[in-house]
């Protein structure tokens, strides 16, 4: 078995498994360059929305990922949030690059 005992017992108990240096930083490119790409247009939708104001854009990934969470729970828009930080990660967290070839989750 390519795990042991404790592994598997680890990902029963926790629903995940973290497996140090499994992936390299050329094997990540693809997926950390997806994921800044939608939320590079999602910083975009939030400003055009008035939700955010900054695009936070010279950031590193997770700096700004952190700042526009912030700034949209920081800066209330008019009337009802049309947008609220919650949906954001989560938009984040199930875009598109987590699909599988198949076209599943």
């Amino acid at each position: 078995s390519l795990l042991s005992s404790q592994q598997r017992q680890r990902y029963e108990e926790d629903g995940y498994l973290i497996i140090p240096n499994l992936l390299n930083d050329r094997d990540l490119a693809p997926v950390r360059r997806a994921i800044m790409r939608h939320v590079d247009q999602e910083a975009k939708r939030l400003s055009s929305e008035g939700e955010i104001q900054d695009l936070h854009e010279r950031l590193s990934f997770t700096r700004r990922l952190k700042e526009v969470y912030r700034s949209l729970k920081k800066e209330p828009s008019a009337g009802i949030r049309k947008y609220s930080a919650k949906r954001f990660v989560s938009s984040v967290c199930t875009g598109p690059f987590w699909m599988s070839p198949s076209g599943q989750r």
